[in-house]
């Protein structure tokens, strides 16, 4: 199920290394302002006049692609530039796009010169990866460096630049290259359609709309419990790819209605147990364009939670509603918006905390805590703070405006993990689905285990100069 990587270097060692490429990368620069520089495929614009046989096809005028621009500057080399969510030259970190032409037995090397972020997995061993109808997802990439690039458009600081080179080793017409395994918006409506026709009668699944996005598409609403009496039900909410470059959130998800969907009897006993608000996909618009983090005007959902507008955050401002109804209704136990991590391994969750009281501070953190005992979640790797920047996220907005103690993002690699193992490995779409199960199982233990729980909060709190706040 996951495939080992080298391990991690030293810090001391990726310093080192980081200096040294950008000064490879400078002088590769240098030597090839003296060859050829032609521009093969534009998104926005024109490409060379010339072409050659030997010229790479690029493409990603298709559902969730990301690449704005492919300039050739040697034979087998070429120079790619990714599009940003917004006109500020904000946000690149996602990146699909098709390849034609590649052959059999050569090696080619790509540098995508325009990513926003420094820190990144690339740093610490995660791998591209490449698709084709022959072979499916594979992580191939040889010679994955990630390092400082050239000035932003806001001089603010530095692009970087991940570079990879991949040896083709089989005939095919088309390869794709990805950040991460895609999932589209048309990937969940198939999903969804699919579901429908096999789930059991018993099963109460209500698929509405939650509000029209900025660009009038759907942004589904699913309600899942059990047939019968629902008054004495407490609520959990659980959602998706407000970011939509993070698809590994779309897998976790996945994974979440797969398991609540099924006749497993501890699915059953959670349909008993609660009402189920579901948003698989909260940004439709920025999945489909293809973007990392914004929706298709330029705004990040996730930072417009307490102050979210009609016209800008449509999804946001219903979605609020429906789960303020909820507080009012029933009560929330949980709150739990899963996203993709682009710099630490594992799987983790962010909560928040209240310093002020101790044994609450204490309670948010034992659902995290019981957690770490489903394989690849690491309980090192969580954080509880109410972070001043992330005041208008959906974690604190609903923890501090609608009183939601168990108010967490479930955060995963996009690619890296080095729990129950000795060594780095990379994750793969079984694994994300699995946490997404792992999630609602120990959501079972949570509700219907009181010694376990009780086991936990006792040891959390005997500990707490181990467990306290990471402010």
């Amino acid at each position: 199920m996951m495939h080992a990587v080298e391990p991690e270097r030293s810090h001391l060692w990726e310093q080192k290394r980081s200096k040294l490429d950008a000064i490879k990368a400078k002088n590769g620069a240098k030597k090839r302002k003296k060859g050829e520089h032609r521009v093969v495929f534009n998104k926005n614009g024109t490409t060379s006049k010339i072409k050659k046989k030997t010229d790479l096809k690029f493409d990603s005028s298709f559902e969730s692609g990301n690449l704005a621009k492919a300039t050739r500057i040697s034979k087998y080399e070429y120079e790619l530039e990714l599009s940003f969510d917004n006109d500020k030259g904000h946000f690149t970190q996602w990146f699909y796009f098709s390849v034609r032409r590649m052959v059999k037995g050569r090696t080619y090397k790509f540098n995508i010169i325009n990513f926003y972020k420094s820190g990144s997995s690339f740093r610490d061993g995660m791998k591209p990866l490449s698709y084709s109808e022959v072979k499916g997802w594979r992580r191939r990439a040889a010679d994955v460096k990630y390092y400082e690039g050239e000035k932003k458009k806001d001089q603010s600081s530095n692009y970087n630049i991940l570079t990879w080179t991949y040896k083709q080793d089989h005939d095919v017409k088309k390869m794709f290259f990805c950040h991460c395994y895609p999932y589209t918006y048309s990937d969940l409506c198939s999903y969804l359609e699919d579901v429908k026709l096999k789930i059991n009668k018993n099963i109460v699944l209500i698929d509405q709309v939650l509000s029209k996005t900025v660009d009038g598409r759907d942004c589904k609403l699913l309600t899942v419990t059990s047939s019968g009496d629902d008054s004495n039900k407490q609520g959990v909410v659980i959602t998706a790819r407000v970011h939509p470059g993070e698809s590994n959130a779309s897998y976790m998800m996945k994974g979440v209605l797969d398991f609540l969907l099924s006749d497993d009897e501890q699915a059953q006993a959670l349909r008993n147990l609660f009402v189920f608000k579901i948003v698989p996909m909260l940004n439709p618009d920025g999945v489909f364009k293809g973007n990392y983090r914004c929706n298709s005007i330029g705004q990040d959902l996730n930072r417009h939670y307490d102050d979210p507008s009609l016209e800008m955050h449509p999804v946001i401002v219903n979605l609020k509603t429906v789960i303020s109804d909820l507080v009012k209704e029933r009560g929330v136990l949980l709150y739990c918006d899963l996203h993709g991590h682009s710099t630490k391994r594992n799987v983790f969750m962010y909560g928040c905390s209240d310093e002020s009281n101790v044994l609450k501070d204490n309670e948010i953190k034992v659902f995290p805590k019981m957690m770490s005992m489903q394989p690849m979640f690491s309980y090192k790797d969580c954080s509880f703070n109410l972070d001043q920047v992330k005041t208008n996220t959906g974690r604190i907005v609903m923890f501090q405006k609608m009183g939601i103690m168990n108010s967490y993002t479930m955060e995963s690699s996009f690619g890296i993990t080095d729990k129950d193992s000795p060594k780095a490995a990379h994750l793969n779409r079984t694994d994300f689905e699995n946490m997404g199960k792992s999630l609602l199982k120990t959501l079972y233990l949570y509700q219907t285990q009181k010694h376990i729980v009780d086991q936990v909060r006792d040891d959390l709190l005997r500990s707490r100069g181990d467990f306290r706040s990471k402010l």
